[in-house]
This record gives structure tokens, sequence and C-alpha cells, in this order.
């Protein structure tokens, strides 16, 4: 089943799976399970969350992001010192605290 057909309890069980699943991966597996992680994650958050035209931190990132526009759960937006276009999952995201 897609994500963006799951309800917020089969999205929750996912996002537990996924999490599960990572702590006993192996490293060839690891990145896959982890962006399927970040998607589930992301159909829990309202994308009327993230405001457009902010800089947000980005999680295990030191760089901040500038989010553009939103297209479902992904921000459209650049890296800091950047301008290549890049899309992330909204769950990824954290709002500086200003």
């Amino acid at each position: 089943m897609l994500y963006s057909q799951m309800n917020k309890k089969e999205l929750e069980n996912e996002v537990e799976r996924l999490k599960k699943q990572l702590q006993s991966s192996h490293s060839h597996e690891q990145e896959t399970l982890k962006q399927q992680y970040d998607f589930a994650r992301s159909y829990l958050i309202k994308p009327e969350t993230i405001e457009p035209l902010v800089w947000y931190q980005v999680e295990n990132e030191s760089q901040q992001f500038f989010v553009q526009y939103l297209n479902g759960i992904m921000a459209w937006g650049n890296w800091m010192g950047e301008t290549q276009l890049i899309a992330l999952p909204i769950a990824k995201l954290e709002r500086n605290n200003e």
C-alpha cells in the first residue's frame, strides 16, 4: 500500500516498523530504509506547518536549507550558499529557533 493511501494509525505503525528495521539492518540496506522512514514520517506532518521562504535545519546536517516551495510532502529549495534546487522530505526539516 502507498503511504499516501494509509491512515494515521497505519503510517505510525509503518514508521515504527521501519525504525526497528533500520536498527537491525545491514549497512547496504540502511540508505533505502532511511528514505522510506523519512517519507512515511512526512505523511504524518501537515505540509502547511512548513513555511516557504524560511530557513530550516535539516536532520543530521550542519547546513541550513531554504524552502522555496512545497509540493506534497517534499520541500523544494536549496542549501545555504548553493543555488541548485533540490527536494527534501518535510519530516527532515526542523524550524530554526531564532
